[in-house]
């Protein structure tokens, strides 16, 4: 009778330790060490400002930025039925996440608590199986908000 695996647990829950110095599996199922995991945890962190760079810059009012750039991606609050009150789904220190509709479709409206400005081209260029896809921003309205897919529970 053949032994049965384990599945390995999705990235984002939380890791069941079976000794002290596992935290968790690769995708062969083999455990990988403190020292491992926290060489590329650091490796991460590393890449993490290049990265974020090439997403966000920082907008400032004589900013010389082109507006016909993000025009191409622009879809106005008005054509989102949202209500800030009630469609709230969560948020943290940068933005905040409703649930509103779009053209009869359900997609997530992220408002942005700071006045930042979104390459929206790299944004709408990102294409993965994994990450959520950026429909359109919102950046002549009250706030600034980018329009993205929504992914239900």
């Amino acid at each position: 009778m053949g032994s049965l695996q384990q599945p390995i647990p999705p990235v984002n829950s939380p890791i069941n330790a079976t000794a002290s110095n596992r935290l968790a599996t690769d995708p062969n199922g083999n455990p990988l060490e403190t020292s491992s995991m926290a060489s590329w945890s650091f490796g991460m962190s590393a890449c993490f400002p290049s990265f974020y760079s090439l997403f966000w810059k920082q907008r400032t009012p004589n900013s010389n930025s082109s507006d016909s750039d993000s025009d191409e991606y622009e879809i106005s609050l008005e054509s989102i039925k949202v209500n800030f009150k009630d469609d709230y789904i969560g948020g943290g220190t940068q933005s905040s996440v409703f649930r509103g509709i779009l053209n009869e479709k359900t997609i997530a409206l992220k408002k942005l608590n700071r006045a930042s400005e979104v390459d929206i081209r790299m944004l709408k260029a990102l294409e993965h199986p994994n990450v959520i896809r950026t429909l359109g921003v919102s950046t002549k309205d009250i706030c600034p908000c980018i329009i993205m897919e929504y992914c239900g529970k």
